[in-house]
């Protein structure tokens, strides 16, 4: 499984939880984020089953493999970017 990126690419001012630059990292099955950042559930839960084409190693000839993806808030404030990482380094969290 690739790690994958997911970071705020623009907040609108609706969401007082989030701030563009923001980050996360999905290693295999597990979430790690900077301390003092959170996750909004239900961002998360929404692209949950979409993270999967970003998780499939490319060299898979799998033709739903993909680069990146962006994500709308279930809410609509908030657009977050996925991105398919060699290997995510998060010794600095």
């Amino acid at each position: 499984m690739q790690d994958v990126r997911i970071a705020i690419a623009t907040n609108d001012g609706g969401c007082p939880y989030t701030a563009p630059g923001e980050a996360f990292v999905v290693k295999g099955t597990k979430v790690f984020h900077p301390p003092g950042q959170g996750i909004c559930f239900f961002a998360l839960s929404a692209m949950m089953p979409h993270l999967t084409l970003l998780q499939v190693d490319p060299g898979t000839n799998d033709h739903e493999a993909m680069d990146m993806l962006e994500f709308q808030c279930p809410h609509k404030h908030v657009v977050y970017r996925a991105e398919r990482l060699a290997e995510a380094d998060i010794t600095g969290w």
